[in-house]
């Protein structure tokens, strides 16, 4: 049997692009046999190399063998569930165990000021010292003089970045996975129960729900479209940050306050920390930290202390968050660089970050957890390059 049968045609890329295999056929045997080890619950040791030959007929007696004993009918769902078990297993920090491989993240490798960061916010809520803004650590950075991160690690990423980014005709099936991590890597951690292909069937349906789920996608879809289109004359403004907060919350609010400053008090979810609720004094800090932001050399590093600070400030009702996620990759694209995702982060791992900053004023797990995620992007979209992401044909389908 040949490998013309139809699947799912971005799993299979997906799942090429992970596991870097080139041919179909390899990548057809690995998920064969892939179900069938977790199917007689075997240890997934088989490395990609040994995964079958790249071109050539299916390996027919393996898929009825897949088709027996896991109860499948279909030569199609026996492939595509293997295919999904596949990035399920990457997804679980465990790819080194499916492909061999040597050099693919793993577990995040918490620092020793990350697991004490840790330490401190396992106490209860109710114990730990309510917080409000501290501006001082606004106030008192000196772009390109005081660094967040450490200064070699933003060059080790910055260099692992501009060795990824590739050619304007190279980057369709890239740009693709990109979006679709930015989209559903924002919305589960926000706890969405779309499943990747739930949140990507949202974008092709010509059926419109309006739950406040499939909002979300959109809000993200919107979000992203916006920076891809916008990224040759969007600055780092205010402006900007507002009209990136307005693509998110689209149809949830009022057109008149979609693009204002908060104006009452605000607490956030499991923190001590209380966010500053006068607006004169959000206007203000806004314009420092976009002014300092945009004068970052170092587009990692300004990417950093995007992230981190416009999500302490909580300039806004809602989106907070969001609005950060979004706002940080603006230094990178605009560096040609390539766009951070948190498609595989967990999604407390991501809250005590922004809590050790919130409470604490400690970076170290926001830190860990950027490198970490950053490294990832750069290994997954290698080949990006933002002028090949304006394909009008892939971004409208």
């Amino acid at each position: 049997m040949r490998t013309n049968i139809e699947i799912d045609v971005d799993l299979m890329k997906e799942v090429q692009l992970e596991c870097n295999i080139k041919s179909k056929k390899q990548a057809i045997d690995l998920a064969l046999r892939t179900l069938l080890r977790l199917n007689r619950k075997e240890t997934i040791a088989q490395h990609i190399d040994n995964a079958g030959s790249d071109d050539g007929p299916i390996d027919l007696s393996l898929l009825e063998t897949v088709k027996r004993e896991c109860n499948l009918k279909s030569t199609t769902s026996a492939i595509e569930l293997g295919l999904r078990s596949i990035l399920r297993i990457i997804r679980q920090n465990s790819v080194r165990q499916l492909s061999g491989a040597r050099g693919h993240d793993g577990d995040i490798v918490w620092s020793p000021p990350s697991e004490m960061l840790f330490d401190r916010l396992r106490y209860p809520i109710g114990e730990r010292v309510a917080v409000s803004y501290d501006r001082r650590r606004l106030d008192d950075y000196q772009p390109n003089v005081d660094f967040m991160l450490p200064r070699e690690l933003a060059h080790e990423l910055l260099q692992a970045s501009t060795l990824a980014v590739g050619h304007p005709d190279t980057t369709k099936e890239v740009s693709a996975l990109s979006m679709m991590d930015f989209i559903w890597g924002g919305v589960r951690l926000r706890g969405s129960g779309f499943s990747r292909y739930g949140a990507r069937n949202v974008l092709s349906s010509d059926e419109r729900r309006y739950d406040s789920e499939t909002t979300d996608v959109l809000g993200h879809w919107a979000a992203y479209l916006h920076l891809i289109w916008g990224v040759g004359g969007l600055e780092l403004t205010c402006e900007t940050i507002r009209e990136i907060r307005e693509q998110h919350v689209s149809g949830i609010l009022a057109p008149e306050e979609m693009g204002r400053y908060r104006q009452q008090p605000k607490n956030v979810r499991g923190s001590r920390y209380v966010p500053p609720s006068e607006e004169s004094l959000l206007d203000e800090m806004m314009d420092v930290l976009i002014r300092k932001a945009g004068a970052i050399i170092n587009p990692i590093e300004a990417a950093f202390f995007l992230w981190l600070h416009l999500a302490y400030l909580h300039p806004f009702d809602t989106a907070n968050h969001r609005v950060s996620r979004t706002a940080m990759n603006i230094p990178l694209l605009k560096a040609c660089l390539v766009p951070i995702t948190f498609v595989n982060v967990d999604r407390i791992d991501y809250q005590k970050a922004m809590l050790g900053f919130y409470e604490f004023g400690d970076i170290s797990i926001a830190a860990d957890l950027f490198v970490w995620t950053y490294m990832q992007s750069a290994r997954r979209y290698a080949g990006f390059c933002v002028e090949g992401a304006w394909s009008q044909e892939y971004l409208r389908r």
